[in-house]
């Protein structure tokens, strides 16, 4: 059963976001002219199935090791990524390889508040993974550490910590009423409570000009986990939304894939898949062999680089030149107060 739940989280999350990066940043009117055409074949990959690739390599390897996180992530920007929003260009694109101690001074100092914050969602994945078998609280500090590396802002952290926690429940096999039941004893934020439950009632406006805060990925996951009729039409209408398409698809296929299983994803999406990146498809199963792993707490070696042997990746022999000559629009920066930082987990002393 876990197999079938994580083999529904990585083709979900996958799926979702590649269905919805041709229509990154696209408007929700704009959009409803070509409904049809819209969400139903998979274009590339974005920065989110990178990072998701990434950081499942770097934990299964390495443990929840922040360093090595910081190592990954710097060889990865390093790469010339077709799409890198302007925060992991700024944090990781420095000649020196970042340590987390720096990259956590660096992030009081800039501020880069929310901006950016919607890949903070999917970078979650592969944490939640390694830290299945750990309570909420600890959890929760993995993710406030790893979280506050590049946003050291409030309500980025819980964000980020609820759609963890949420996951985290999924996997571990609570029922629907179960996770909205813990979501409530766990949210501290009444912005973020607010925020919660109104994606009970009703989807939110992701057609808005802070569409990369992670509040709205979370929003639209939620909703689509409680009162989305299918796999198929709660992607396509996380899609229809517009604003951060590919992250708000990514994540709301992620929970489905979670809760449904593989199963619930259609065989043409995933024939798609497998035609578009069949050098990924081919390894899904080590990757998923990987996943479970380290759901278990198992150490295991490196199976699979996000940035190599991926044909049609934004990652590949060529990303260098695409880069120069055919940019993706990036997300934009911005500015924010500057809240407290946390210590280091010991989880990440232990790892180190």
């Amino acid at each position: 059963m876990m197999k079938e739940r994580l083999s529904g989280l990585f083709h979900g999350a996958i799926l979702g976001d590649c269905l919805g990066n041709p229509h990154l940043f696209m408007r929700a009117a704009e959009m409803a002219k070509m409904a049809n055409q819209i969400g139903w074949q998979p274009g590339e990959m974005s920065d989110e199935s990178e990072l998701l690739l990434l950081g499942l390599n770097c934990y299964a390897r390495h443990g929840v090791n922040y360093d090595a996180w910081a190592r990954a992530c710097h060889r990865w920007v390093a790469a010339s990524p077709n799409e890198l929003d302007s925060v992991m260009q700024e944090v990781f694109g420095t000649r020196k390889v970042p340590s987390a101690a720096e990259l956590w001074q660096r992030s009081q100092a800039r501020n880069h508040a929310a901006a950016c914050s919607s890949l903070l969602l999917v970078r979650q994945i592969p944490l939640v993974l390694a830290s299945l078998s750990c309570d909420a609280a600890t959890l929760r500090e993995r993710v406030a550490f790893e979280t506050r590396l590049t946003h050291d802002e409030e309500m980025c952290v819980e964000v980020a910590q609820i759609y963890a926690l949420c996951l985290h429940a999924i996997l571990r096999g609570m029922t629907k009423l179960e996770v909205w039941d813990m979501l409530m004893s766990q949210i501290v934020s009444p912005s973020i409570y607010k925020a919660v439950v109104n994606a009970y009632y009703a989807m939110p406006c992701a057609d808005r000009d802070d569409y990369s805060h992670n509040a709205v990925a979370l929003q639209m996951a939620l909703h689509q986990f409680w009162r989305g009729t299918g796999f198929v039409s709660s992607i396509r209408s996380a899609i229809l939304a517009g604003g951060a398409t590919d992250t708000n698809a990514a994540v709301t296929g992620a929970l489905l894939g979670a809760y449904h299983g593989v199963s619930c994803i259609p065989h043409a999406w995933l024939d798609a898949l497998k035609d578009r990146f069949p050098a990924l498809v081919a390894r899904s199963g080590d990757i998923l062999d990987v996943a479970l792993a380290l759901c278990e707490g198992k150490s295991t070696r490196l199976v699979y680089r996000a940035h190599a042997n991926l044909p049609n990746s934004s990652i590949s022999a060529n990303s260098q030149s695409k880069h120069q000559d055919n940019p993706r629009p990036r997300r934009a920066t911005g500015k924010g107060s500057r809240k407290s930082a946390m210590p280091v987990p010991a989880s990440h002393a232990d790892n180190g």
